[in-house]
C-alpha cells in the first residue's frame, strides 16, 4: 500500500476502481480525495491529526456523521486532517450530501484505504478487470461471498480485516510530514485495533472515540465465549493504551470508570447538530415552522420518528400504545411517519391494520431527515428498555432539539439524556419501567389535546441547545488534542531528561542497559 501523491488538477487514476473523481489519486489500493483544500502540504502553524473513520461520506447513515462533522470543524479550527476510511462501496447506505463541503473553506483530505475485509478485498480482487460492467459484475460476486464467510467466520467483526492497511497507510502518510495526534472513531470497533498499532508506531497521542459502548451495547450478541473475551480484551486495551478516551454521554463514562478505574483518561464529548446544516433546511428552534400537510379538517397528530428500529430498539412500544389510542375511531387521531429502517426482527411486529396510522418512508439522506423534524408535528425518541439502552444517547437527540419541535422521549430514568430533555424544555417525558405502556399511552392523549389546543410546542432553552452544535463539540476535540499532545510532549522530555541522567552515571564508553537503549529510542521519536 501506498498513500496517494498530492493532486489538485483533473482526474487521474492509476487502477480501474478508484479513478474518475476531480482531484483524486489511487496508488496501489488508496485514493486520496481533496475536500476543500488548495495546498496539500501540511500549512506554516497547523497541526496536523490523521482520523480514522471505518465509515465515512460518501457512506451514509447517523454513523458517518459524527466523524464528517468533526473532521470539517477540525480544519475551521486550525487542524490539517487526514481521514482515512474504507474505500469501497459496499454499503448498504449512501448520502451524498453528506459529503458536499464549501470550496472556499478548509477541508478534510480523505484518504480511501482497502484492506482485506470483505469490501475491499473484492474491490482489490476485481480491479484487474478492465472493463467497468464485467469488473462491477465480479466485484459484487465476491463481497458477498467473502461477507457471508467473514461474518461466519471471523470473530468479532469482519472489519478487523482492514486495520492492517490503515496502519501501513498511516505510516507512509506520515513520511510526508510528522502527526501530531490519532483519533479513532467507532464502531466498527476493530478500528480503535489499527490506532493502537499507528500510535505505537509513529509515537503519537491517540484518542479513542466511542460512539457505542462495545459489550455494553444494547445490540451487543457475541456468538461465544471466545468472541465475548475478544471485546472484553478490546475494550481494556483502549482504555489501558489510548492518551484519552471519548464517550458521549456521562452515563457510559461513569460505567467505564467503576469498570476501568482511569478517571482523567475517560471524557464525554457529547454529539450535536451542525448549524449550518440546520438553517438550510429550515429548522428554526423557536418551533414556529409549519407542520405537515394534512387534509383539510383533519385533527389528527403526526408523531415522526427518525432512525433505524433494530433488535432491542423495538416498534413495538409505540405501536402498540398507538392501536389502543386509535381504537375505534373513524379517523386515526394520532398518526406516525417512519422515517427510516426497519429490520426484518420488527417488520413481524406490524399487523395489516397498523398501515390506517402508520406511514413508512424508509432510509433518507441527511437533509431529508432534518426536512422530515422540521415539519412533524411531534417528533418521537425512544432509547432501547434494556440496560444498555441506559448507556447512549441517539445522535438525532441533538437535531430534534434544534429542530425546534416538540420532542415526545421513551428514556430511562435518571440518565444524562432524561436530564438534557429536561434542560431543553418543549418535551414530555416517559420513564422505562413496568408502567411504561399506560404512560405512553396518556402522554400521546395528553399532547394531541395540546395539539387540537395550539399549545403543543412550548419555548425551548435555545443557550442550553447552543452547547450542542458541531462546532463546539469540535472544540472540545481540539483542547483535547491539545491537552494529550503537550502531555505526550511532556513525556518526552522527561524521558530525554532520564537518559541524561542515566548517562550521567555510566562510565565514558560503558555500553547503556537496555532500559537506557529504549528511553534513547523513545527521546529520538
Amino acid at each position: 500500500m501506498a498513500c496517494g501523491v498530492a493532486c489538485a488538477a483533473g482526474p487521474v487514476a492509476f487502477d480501474g476502481y478508484a479513478g474518475g473523481q476531480r482531484g483524486s489519486v489511487a496508488v496501489a489500493g488508496i485514493r486520496e480525495e481533496q475536500r476543500g483544500m488548495t495546498d496539500r502540504t501540511s500549512q506554516p502553524g497547523r497541526r496536523r491529526v490523521l482520523l480514522l473513520s471505518y465509515h465515512y461520506p460518501p457512506m451514509g447513515g447517523s454513523g458517518v456523521q459524527r466523524a464528517a462533522f468533526l473532521a470539517r470543524h477540525l480544519c475551521a479550527l486550525g487542524w490539517d486532517v487526514h481521514v482515512l476510511r474504507a474505500g469501497h462501496r459496499h454499503h448498504p447506505l449512501r448520502d451524498e450530501t453528506l459529503a458536499e463541503h464549501d470550496g472556499a473553506l478548509p477541508g478534510p483530505v480523505v484518504h480511501d484505504v482497502f484492506g482485506w475485509d470483505s469490501g475491499g478485498a473484492a474491490a482489490k480482487l476485481a480491479r484487474w478487470i478492465p472493463v467497468a460492467g464485467p469488473r462491477t459484475w465480479v466485484e459484487d460476486r465476491i463481497y458477498w461471498r467473502l461477507d457471508r464467510w467473514q461474518r461466519r467466520s471471523c470473530g468479532a467483526e469482519p472489519q478487523q480485516w482492514w486495520a492492517g492497511a490503515a496502519i501501513r497507510a498511516a505510516v507512509r502518510l506520515a513520511r510526508s510530514a510528522p502527526l501530531d495526534a490519532v483519533i479513532s472513531t467507532s464502531p466498527p470497533h476493530s478500528v480503535h485495533r489499527a490506532a493502537m498499532g499507528i500510535a505505537r508506531r509513529l509515537a503519537v497521542p491517540w484518542i479513542a472515540d466511542l460512539r457505542d459502548p462495545i459489550t455494553d451495547n444494547f445490540a451487543y450478541q457475541p456468538r461465544s465465549i471466545a468472541e465475548h473475551e475478544r471485546w472484553v480484551a478490546l475494550e481494556r486495551d483502549i482504555v489501558s493504551r489510548a492518551a484519552a478516551v471519548v464517550v458521549t454521554c456521562e452515563d457510559l463514562r461513569d460505567h467505564l470508570l467503576a469498570r476501568h478505574r482511569r478517571g482523567h483518561a475517560i471524557q464525554v464529548i457529547p454529539n450535536g447538530y451542525d448549524e449550518a446544516s440546520c438553517e438550510k433546511h429550515g429548522a428554526n428552534r423557536d418551533g414556529s415552522m409549519a407542520s405537515l400537510t394534512r387534509p383539510g379538517g383533519s385533527t389528527s397528530l403526526c408523531i415522526t420518528s427518525v432512525g433505524s428500529f433494530y433488535r432491542d430498539q423495538s416498534v413495538g412500544l409505540l405501536l402498540s400504545a398507538l392501536r389502543r389510542v386509535n381504537a375505534g375511531a373513524s379517523e386515526p387521531g394520532v398518526r406516525w411517519r417512519i422515517v427510516g429502517s426497519v429490520s426484518g426482527q420488527q417488520e413481524q411486529l406490524f399487523e395489516p391494520d397498523d398501515s390506517r396510522f402508520v406511514e413508512r418512508v424508509g432510509y433518507v439522506s441527511h437533509g431529508e431527515a432534518l426536512d422530515a423534524m422540521r415539519r412533524a408535528d411531534l417528533l418521537f425518541l425512544m432509547t432501547p428498555a434494556n440496560a444498555g439502552g441506559a448507556l447512549c444517547i441517539p445522535s438525532k437527540t441533538f437535531e430534534y432539539l434544534a429542530s425546534g419541535r416538540h420532542v415526545l422521549g421513551v428514556v430511562h430514568a435518571g440518565t444524562h439524556l432524561e436530564r438534557i430533555l429536561r434542560s431543553a424544555g418543549n418535551t414530555t417525558l416517559v420513564l422505562h419501567g413496568g408502567g411504561a405502556a399506560d404512560d405512553l399511552v396518556r402522554a400521546l392523549e395528553a399532547c394531541r389535546s395540546r395539539f387540537i389546543a395550539g399549545q403543543l410546542q412550548t419555548p425551548r432553552d435555545t443557550t442550553f441547545v447552543n452547547r450542542f452544535t458541531r462546532r463546539a463539540v469540535a472544540m472540545q476535540f481540539s483542547s483535547l488534542l491539545e491537552a494529550v499532545k503537550d502531555r505526550s510532549g511532556m513525556n518526552a522530555t522527561a524521558a530525554a531528561r532520564e537518559l541524561t541522567r542515566t548517562r550521567s552515571h555510566n562510565p565514558e564508553g560503558a555500553p547503556a542497559s537496555q532500559s537506557s537503549r529504549t528511553q534513547d529510542r523513545g527521546a529520538k521519536r
